[in-house]
């Protein structure tokens, strides 16, 4: 691994890859150091943005970063140039160190202190160059070998935890600035700060000069935080700079450091990040200040909005095809085998193997097609890590991932859901999956249920729901004092419309996604006179006829196909609509004709659990 199994430089390839597959045409970006990092996040925005913070980067970081990226924004588009605490105070570290991780993203030239051995050992022995990274290959091994279980994730609950973080990040930077005795301004520092009002006036420059419309943020701290930092201090490295560079350039600022929305501990993580509500508060007052909520269009339109108020699209992408699981690993192989020799006898390769040998390239075709939502499992194995490898810190891209009965009563599962949901979580490279569903209504469904639920207010996801549910599932959720699921994922097609349990969700705020939502285009539903007449009238075909039914109910289809032609077909259902006898006429179709077992993977007599 020669220093690549280090937590640190796995966090900065992983930016590296996202930053390859930044999304063209953003409408908004930010820059910044940690604050901006963790409180600017695109999910929660109707229009495409991109966060092109990191943990920690100077101003000087921000720009080159921005001038390299600059492709990916459109004209006239929003930047908002993140100013955090110190940010004028950070100019060269002495440590080169510092600079390595631009190795993997920026251009020779963008780099401060360039040195083209240290380039190639980055990418090829990072170990060499520093003691952590070798340290987190040992690391790594000993997990490995101990088998050592993920550590949970946890957020801040009280004030006095609240406090002590606080206590800690000034208790740093005191000694990273040299204030161990006093929080004073030295001549050297008040110079480092002149440089940076200049490069911060460059930046504004260069963003008027692209087309761009620059403003500077000033995220907030938690009370304990901003309480224990110097007024005059503050006053010294942001206050009068920021106002200097805002009246010379005359750019907005917004300024929520001591914003009273936002003086509340409850909001944040560590002091210095928001949780999940704070994020969700911040991004939203953001915004709506900025001004870009009048370019949300179509993009509204396509998302529904879960009773938390999450935004999720119209529209998921499935993965359930990618390497079925077994614990026998000669039913492993035998399936596999054969898998290729039907390929090998038919001269056309399987669905299944096709979607294990191509599945990172499909997850490309559907995000390029448009696809923002990606359905995974814990029992489809390689499928998380497949979504992470792609779509890893895109922003506007919904994760859903599921935990069962079935998961953590495997030998080679942990045996709980915080556990699977940290597995889950480190194949998906993220802190936090979009969505968390139980998968099966199976053994002590109730119990992992629950546990689902702690995982959310945890802040480990953002909305949490179940799969497979009928009316009477839901029933005894509330029976045992729960809350009921934001998403109900359930088979539901022309075939099998589930009226009833689309009335029940409605009733309840629950947001119904649909698997299996096409019934496979089976001879049955492709050649019934509905079917044959509204694709006459509309001149679509059978797939988008359902989709657009599916549209109107307010109801999540959760498609699978490998063919991009397909993906865009799928999405292509906004220029007719059905009228209320037609969707009717749809309804009648009803057989309630069931094509996935709802037992499936947790019955213990399933093919793959032998």
């Amino acid at each position: 691994m020669l220093g690549k199994g280090s937590l640190r430089y796995k966090n900065w390839e992983n930016h590296a890859r996202e930053l390859q597959n930044m999304p063209k045409d953003c409408k908004v970006i930010n820059t910044g150091s940690t604050p901006s990092l963790k409180a600017f996040d695109y999910r929660l925005w109707n229009v495409q943005g991109y966060n092109l913070g990191f943990q920690p980067q100077p101003l000087y970081y921000d720009f080159e970063t921005l001038k390299k990226y600059s492709h990916n924004i459109s004209k006239g588009a929003k930047i908002c140039i993140g100013i955090e605490e110190f940010k004028f105070l950070v100019d060269a570290y002495d440590d080169k160190s510092t600079d390595y991780k631009y190795y993997l993203w920026l251009d020779k030239d963008q780099i401060r202190t360039y040195d083209k051995k240290i380039g190639w050992l980055m990418k090829h022995a990072p170990a060499i160059l520093h003691p952590e990274f070798a340290l987190g290959d040992i690391k790594w091994i000993i997990k490995r070998v101990l088998r050592k279980k993920p550590v949970d994730f946890t957020s801040i609950n009280t004030e006095i935890d609240d406090m002590r973080w606080a206590d800690r990040w000034v208790s740093g930077w005191n000694k990273e600035f040299g204030w161990e005795i006093e929080q004073k301004i030295t001549s050297d520092q008040a110079k480092i700060i002149h440089i940076n009002e200049k490069r911060l006036s460059d930046m504004i420059d260069y963003c008027i000069g692209k087309g761009w419309k620059p403003c500077l943020v000033i995220p907030p701290f938690s009370p304990n935080l901003s309480r224990l930092l110097s007024e005059n201090v503050l006053r010294k490295v942001l206050w009068e700079p920021i106002e200097r560079v805002s009246e010379e350039k005359n750019i907005q600022v917004f300024n929520y450091y001591f914003d009273e929305r936002f003086a509340n501990y409850n909001l944040y993580t560590d002091a210095l990040t928001f949780n999940e509500t704070g994020k969700r508060f911040f991004n939203k007052v953001v915004q709506e200040q900025i001004g870009v909520t009048e370019e949300v269009g179509e993009m509204q339109e396509k998302t529904y909005e879960l009773r938390n108020g999450v935004s999720i699209p119209w529209i998921s992408y499935g993965t359930g095809v990618v390497w079925k699981y077994t614990r026998n690993i000669k039913l492993f192989l035998k399936v596999n085998i054969r898998q290729a020799l039907g390929s090998l006898k038919h001269m056309k390769m399987s669905r299944e193997l096709y979607g294990n040998l191509h599945m990172r390239r499909i997850l490309t075709d559907a995000y390029e097609s448009g696809f923002r939502m990606f359905d995974s499992g814990r029992i489809y194995a390689h499928s998380e890590d497949r979504i992470g490898d792609m779509v890893s810190g895109m922003q506007g891209v919904f994760v859903t991932t599921k935990c069962s009965w079935m998961d953590i009563t495997r030998t080679c599962s942990p045996s709980n859901v915080a556990g699977n949901l940290a597995l889950s979580l480190k194949n998906l490279k993220r802190d936090s999956v979009d969505l968390y569903l139980l998968h099966w209504p199976e053994g002590e469904w109730i119990n992992i249920y629950s546990q689902i639920i702690r995982e959310y207010e945890k802040g480990n996801c953002r909305a949490f729901g179940a799969c497979n549910m009928s009316i009477e599932n839901l029933e005894a959720i509330k029976q045992a004092g729960l809350a009921l699921p934001m998403v109900v994922q359930t088979e539901m097609h022309p075939l099998c419309v589930k009226k009833e349990l689309r009335d029940y969700c409605k009733e309840h705020r629950i947001q119904l996604m649909a698997h299996t939502p096409t019934a496979h285009s089976i001879k049955e539903l492709k050649e019934s006179n509905i079917m044959k007449i509204l694709q006459e009238k509309y001149n679509k075909n059978v797939v988008q006829i359902t989709m657009r039914w599916h549209y109107q109910n307010n109801v999540i289809p959760v498609v699978s196909t490998f063919s991009k032609e397909h993906m865009r077909e799928n999405l292509d259902i906004f220029d007719f609509e059905l009228t209320d006898e037609e969707m009717k006429a749809v309804d009648s179709l009803n057989k309630n004709k069931i094509l996935l077992d709802s037992h499936g993977i947790d019955d213990p007599n399933y093919v793959y659990n032998f």
